[in-house]
């Protein structure tokens, strides 16, 4: 899994690109561990995402980044 310091950097750089695709301040929040889900969307401009989900335990740190990535693409949509 991801480091805590790479999810914070990644999350402060999502809510980033979220503000420049919409004009929106959008707020990336972490998913909790054990929990099943990779992203969801909920009300307030909150977007959550999974940084340590199982799905991913086998990946690397570059291809996790890159999943966490795909998922948030999908959530921003």
């Amino acid at each position: 899994m991801i480091s805590k310091k790479l999810a914070q950097g990644l999350r402060l750089r999502l809510q980033s690109i979220a503000l420049g695709i919409t004009g929106r301040n959008i707020k990336v929040i972490e998913i909790p561990s054990g929990e099943d889900d990779l992203g969801y969307t909920s009300q307030g401009n909150e977007i959550h995402l999974s940084f340590s989900n199982p799905i991913m335990k086998d990946m690397s740190n570059t291809e996790q980044v890159m999943f966490i990535k795909g998922v948030f693409a999908h959530e921003l949509m």
